[in-house]
């Protein structure tokens, strides 16, 4: 009997030993657990921050396309006027061009037809000429005035 008290209380010493390793190793699973739940939450928070940051992110590079889109459009707009400008440019350098031509080919024409006034005036027989007063004496003498 000595023999089984003494088998019996090292088996029971072998079980609160394995007890409490069991305890020990639950310990150190519930610090584990916690360890986690707390890495998990801290985590959580990382997440939402960064998908805060995420979006923010995303409606700044909305408004900088929209921004882009708008300058683009105003830029091509700006050169679409710059070349109908420069276009209409050309076209009224062209018809000035072309008056210029037109009235220096009248001038050279009423140059031509004065001179030949004059060459024809210097081979007749000299005469005075006679001077006509001014519109405005013939209209003050009449008496009407003068009249715009």
């Amino acid at each position: 009997t000595a023999n089984v008290v003494h088998l019996l209380l090292q088996h029971r010493a072998q079980q609160d030993q394995r007890v409490l390793k069991q305890e020990e190793a639950l310990r150190r699973v519930q610090f584990d657990l916690n360890v986690a739940r707390s890495n998990q939450a801290r985590l959580k928070q990382v997440l939402l921050k960064r998908e805060e940051e995420c979006k923010t992110l995303e409606l700044k590079h909305n408004r900088l396309i929209e921004k882009s889109r708008t300058e683009r459009e105003t830029l091509t707009a700006e050169r679409n006027k710059a070349v109908s400008d420069k276009t209409n440019m050309c076209h009224r350098d062209t018809q000035r061009q072309h008056m210029m031509r037109k009235l220096e080919a009248e001038r050279d024409r009423l140059q031509e037809k004065v001179k030949s006034l004059i060459d024809a005036r210097d081979k007749q027989p000299h005469h005075p000429r006679v001077v006509a007063p001014p519109i405005h004496a013939r209209a003050a003498s009449a008496g009407g005035g003068v009249r715009c």
